[in-house]
């Protein structure tokens, strides 16, 4: 009898510890308990094959009836409705429809809803087959592996439950399709540590975690074991992740270093030493007008430092000189362009009056064409355009 069939209440064997009672016509011990709990699963075999044998006719015609409903995109239940020995009252059919896992193990909506339900559908693990060896998935009703939390730069995985007879050539056929393999270490405890060269190929790797490995598909205890995959924490994996974290910072602070003295404003010249020579040149810059900044400016830099002494005070005063000589010049440009302004602004104020003017008086032709006299001599489009020209002109 399958137990998933079974809807019966349970019975509790009530003789269990008692004494053995003999079967004085065969000569053979037989357990009492065992025969009145075997009588009693056949009867509750034939009940539930008797029950399910209705429920499947009920559900059959159920089916016929609710079918056609599925068509209908309006409906809240969408796709035909399908009723099995296994599934709930309504399951989904070839449409997409809600549904979760009914009452006897099959999908319906008494049940709780799937994983793909409320997100992406969780990936059947299959059986993979190798060529030295074979991996069986878990069962679907086992728990997830629990992994300890993924150390920075995690390249090394650990790997437990090997097989006794396991060799580093199995596990690398199993595990080469993560990803390039770097090394691969086996203790004598079974448990074994492989390093790959991309941090990816750890995620993929943990998705073997919970298989049955048997070697060349063989049962022998020294051939199989349940694999157990996890994260390791490997000193070189920690080393080559700061490293590379030590190398992104240096990257970044030549970057910054860069950036700032793009942005940075260009030094000004070296400033010559003091000497005559220098001296009787700069004095015949300060004449002209064109390098007068830049020779001012050594001048001052000059003065700052102290190379003014009582042996070159004379070479100092005729460039002091030379510079006040530029006042008179500089004060006549400045009274010539303040007037020269004054001008030019004289000169816009009665241009913005001429145009103010001639503005309004298009504003009084607008406002005579208005008069009823004129008025009643246009057209429709004539007034429109006209009553549009007034409102530009004043905005304007």
């Amino acid at each position: 009898m399958d137990p998933s069939r079974n809807n019966l209440p349970l019975q509790f064997n009530m003789n269990k510890n008692k004494p053995v009672i003999r079967n004085s016509s065969e000569g053979k011990e037989d357990d009492v308990t065992s025969s009145t709990n075997l009588n009693m699963m056949n009867a509750n075999e034939n009940a539930a094959d008797q029950q399910q044998n209705n429920m499947i006719g009920v559900f059959n015609m159920l089916g016929q009836m609710v079918a056609p409903l599925g068509g209908d995109h309006n409906m809240m239940m969408m796709g035909p409705m399908n009723f099995n020995n296994f599934g709930g009252i309504m399951g989904p059919g070839p449409g997409p429809m809600m549904g979760g896992m009914g009452p006897m193990g099959g999908p319906g909506m008494l049940g709780p809803a799937p994983p793909g339900m409320m997100g992406h559908p969780l990936p059947i693990k299959e059986i993979i087959r190798l060529k030295s060896s074979v991996l069986y998935p878990p069962p679907p009703s086992a728990p997830p592996r629990s992994t300890r939390e993924r150390p920075p730069g995690c390249r090394t995985i650990f790997i437990g439950g090997i097989p006794e007879n396991c060799t580093e050539e199995y596990l690398f056929e199993v595990f080469e399709s993560c990803g390039p393999i770097q090394s691969i270490r086996i203790s004598k405890k079974n448990f074994a540590h492989i390093r790959f060269e991309n941090m990816d190929s750890v995620d993929r790797a943990l998705y073997i975690s919970g298989y049955r490995m048997k070697i060349k598909d063989s049962d022998d205890k020294e051939d199989t074991g349940r694999l157990h995959v996890d994260y390791a924490q490997a000193r070189d994996d920690q080393f080559e992740f700061e490293c590379h974290q030590r190398a992104l910072a240096r990257e970044m602070r030549h970057i910054q270093r860069l950036e700032e003295e793009r942005l940075r404003p260009p030094s000004p010249p070296p400033v010559t030493h003091y000497s005559d020579h220098e001296a009787s040149l700069l004095l015949e810059k300060l004449k002209l007008d064109d390098n007068f900044i830049k020779a001012s400016q050594v001048l001052i830099t000059w003065l700052e430092r102290g190379e003014c002494n009582r042996r070159t005070a004379t070479s100092f005063y005729s460039m002091v000189q030379n510079v006040h000589s530029h006042v008179r010049r500089l004060t006549n440009e400045k009274t010539a362009v303040q007037e020269e302004y004054e001008r030019y602004q004289l000169q816009v104020q009665q241009r913005i009056q001429c145009i103010s003017s001639q503005l309004c008086q298009v504003e009084r032709v607008l406002a005579a064409s208005h008069k009823q006299k004129c008025w009643d001599h246009f057209t429709k489009a004539q007034r429109k355009n006209i009553d549009t020209w007034q409102r530009q002109a004043q905005v304007e």
